[in-house]
């Protein structure tokens, strides 16, 4: 019987031409949402391809200047170990050519935009400075959420819910007030498989727009790989679940909705300010809470107070004292800097100090930040829309979790750029044409999709929990459901 149900439901959705009107404006949503994704991510590329382009060429021009120099000390027959500045100085190389770390939009990312746009593409790492001090744009506040952005994550988290409950505000009030509902009872099927069969018809549409949108999105979205335990087939695993879930979780809201025999209207509004509610408010509410339990520093403050230690330590003299304090910290360094603080080492210790008066600063913004951020991933257990943002920008790439570990993976490839030009510019050494193959490279960070399949665990069960809790609350409200007034 209920094979029969979701067929005459069927029959019913496929006449009904308001119906095939939302259908092809969806369709158009989505074509349109992947059209911006795949544009936003072509200008990343492109900005990223550039950068790099643009460090390449200047890398071999520095090295082709250091080979001619090179070779015209030998001609003049002067020693090699003496250099000035330029392409043969450790600390001209180090701390003014420094290296340009550009991070590759994730292949998804024209799915989620998410937070890629509050991060710089590109950091200059450089020996002397902090990552603070060399690219501020890094410790950009990131609760900003990526709503703005018109893709695909936008449309399964904004106007989905909507088309669901189109879809599902009147399975059954229009029957009930018009005396239908009687009639289709007297035939041999239950109140309960009746609204099971309308559902499940309906849950039918929406999946497979769901899992079209979806595909078609990774198919389009770039780099493919159909091994069944490949990176993309488990990501779009994950992405599937989520918006499925989140789909049913509207469904069994709106059987819940229409379960308290209420008129059709009435359930529409009363669904519609859900949406607001769950869509609108409480993110909104749940931002406001974390900025205003843990403020954060605004931007221009941020880089003024930076300044300001920076400019201190740039005017300090290296007296003894300062230099001792160096050693005492580098003691490493000690036998390379006897006889006193030249230009060079004088440049070192005065970034060092400048760091560590940096310290507290960023440590205020960024433990404020921290806070903030871990405020709001325990209020997204609120609203399923938060939870389901959190699954799709981590399954794009482009969460905040992933932001973060790139930033880390930045900070410590300046140390590891430090900690290799450090020593040569404080031992005098010049820097040979072949040195420059030796520089410290920068690994792009590339999560697996189990890490991110853990992480996503806890928000799928609780979506899947909630959606279980709502449908039995409105099985039982059906049980008690008043077939005529």
């Amino acid at each position: 019987m209920m094979r029969d149900v979701m067929h005459f439901e069927g029959r019913l959705l496929r006449a009904d031409s308001t119906l095939k009107w939302l259908l092809v404006l969806f369709v158009a949503v989505v074509v349109y949402a992947l059209t911006h994704g795949l544009g936003e991510r072509a200008g990343q590329r492109a900005l990223v391809e550039n950068s790099r382009a643009d460090q390449d060429a200047r890398w071999l021009e520095y090295k082709a200047e250091a080979k001619a120099r090179e070779i015209e000390r030998a001609e003049a027959q002067k020693p090699q170990g003496e250099y000035i500045w330029g392409p043969r100085s450790p600390h001209t190389v180090g701390m003014w050519y420094g290296a340009q770390v550009v991070a590759e939009p994730p292949p998804l990312s024209a799915l989620a935009i998410g937070q890629r746009d509050l991060y710089p593409a590109a950091h200059k790492v450089v020996a002397g400075k902090s990552l603070a001090l060399g690219s501020s744009d890094a410790l950009e506040n990131p609760l900003a959420l990526a709503a703005g952005h018109f893709d695909l994550a936008f449309v399964l988290l904004y106007l989905l819910p909507f088309l669901v409950l189109a879809l599902s505000f009147d399975l059954s009030a229009s029957e009930r007030e018009t005396g239908m509902l009687r009639m289709l009872l007297a035939q041999p099927v239950s109140l309960s498989n009746l609204v099971l069969g309308k559902v499940l018809a309906r849950g039918t549409v929406i999946a497979v727009l769901v899992v079209a949108a979806s595909l078609v999105g990774f198919l389009v979205a770039g780099d493919l790989d159909f091994d069944p335990l490949g990176d993309v087939v488990g990501r779009f695993a994950l992405w599937l679940a989520a918006a499925l879930l989140y789909a049913a979780f509207w469904f069994v809201l709106a059987v819940v909705v229409n379960a308290f025999g209420r008129s059709a209207a009435a359930n529409a509004v009363t669904l519609a300010t859900a949406w607001l509610v769950f869509v609108v408010l409480i993110p909104t509410l749940v931002n406001l809470a974390a900025s205003s339990l843990y403020p954060v520093p605004s931007r221009q403050t941020f880089v003024a107070a930076m300044r300001v230690e920076n400019e201190s330590a740039q005017k300090m003299n290296i007296d003894e004292d300062a230099l001792a304090t160096f050693i005492v910290d580098h003691p490493e360094l000690a036998h390379n800097i006897e006889g006193g603080a030249d230009r060079a080492m004088a440049g070192v210790i005065r970034d060092e100090i400048a760091s560590r008066q940096l310290a507290p600063v960023i440590e205020r913004y960024t433990t404020q930040r921290d806070r903030q951020q871990v405020l709001i991933e325990r209020l997204s257990y609120l609203s399923p829309t938060l939870l389901t943002h959190r699954v799709l920008l981590d399954v794009a790439g482009t969460g905040t979790t992933q932001q973060q570990a790139h930033l880390s993976q930045v900070r410590a490839f300046q140390r590891a750029w430090q900690a290799h030009f450090v020593p040569l510019l404080l031992a005098k050494q010049p820097f040979r044409p072949a040195d420059y193959d030796s520089v410290p490279r920068f690994k792009g960070f590339d999560e697996p999709t189990s890490v991110i399949a853990w992480r996503s665990l806890d928000a799928l069960l609780t979506l899947f929990f909630i959606g279980l809790l709502l449908a039995i609350i409105g099985t039982r409200l059906y049980g008690k459901y008043e077939i005529a007034r």
